[in-house]
């Protein structure tokens, strides 16, 4: 199902996260299925929302054929064209629709990938636990985007979809102290200090349209 040979993949148009990256950063549902079919990891999030008392196999099964068809479909595109975007753009489960994003997961050889599930009709309500304020507005982010650099806005968004140091650097041409430093301004800007808190700014946003439609611009320019 999956390209048994690993240098198929352009390796600089995905994602790289190290294996302490766990789902429950996401303030989303969202889970990481590996190459065999296997659910290997989901959140408290996406527990609640989909599975209840239901083994997570059972829950994929119980799923209409054409949307379980539809999640099959786009996680292999995932896999085979990790430089495509590979989201569904609305889809009804139970009483909501979601948008749903298929992200591949590179550890070494190993490659799952990330499911990601955007609520359409309802906004996303997060506990912040950590004492972040949850005052990120859609101005706000505007006005990120509206006094940063073009580089420090695109590191924004590649390193908050998971690209590491080193692909951003190569990606944008520039150096891994660059899109370091294009980070250390994004948290001074929001007054944060870690990659928790930039991944619960992000997905908490609401603004994920213009996140997608950004990164799919990042990564046709640099083709």
């Amino acid at each position: 199902m999956y390209p048994t040979d690993r240098r198929q993949l352009n390796t600089e148009r995905q994602i790289y996260l190290d294996k302490q990256f766990f789902v429950d950063v996401f303030s989303i549902p969202a889970c990481v299925r590996n190459t065999n079919g296997d659910f290997i990891g989901y959140n408290e999030k996406f527990s609640k929302e989909f599975i209840g008392s239901l083994d997570i196999k059972e829950w994929f099964y119980s799923l209409p054929v054409q949307v379980a068809t539809l999640f099959l479909r786009e996680e292999l595109d995932a896999m085979s064209l990790p430089s495509s975007m590979n989201k569904i753009q609305s889809v009804a489960i139970g009483d909501k629709l979601w948008l749903v994003q298929f992200i591949p997961l590179i550890y070494g050889e190993v490659v799952n990938v990330l499911w990601l599930f955007f609520c359409k009709n309802s906004n996303v309500i997060v506990d912040y636990c950590r004492g972040l304020r949850s005052n990120i507005t859609n101005d706000r982010m505007l006005e990120f985007k509206n006094k940063s650099t073009e580089i420090q806005w695109k590191v924004f968004i590649l390193y908050s979809f998971g690209f590491c140091h080193e692909s951003i650097a190569s990606l944008l041409s520039i150096t891994n102290g660059s899109s370091r430093n294009a980070i250390s301004e994004v948290y001074k800007f929001f007054g944060i200090h870690s990659k928790h808190d930039l991944l619960m700014i992000f997905h908490t946003s609401r603004m994920h349209s213009l996140f997608f439609d950004e990164l799919f611009f990042i990564l046709k320019c640099a083709e």
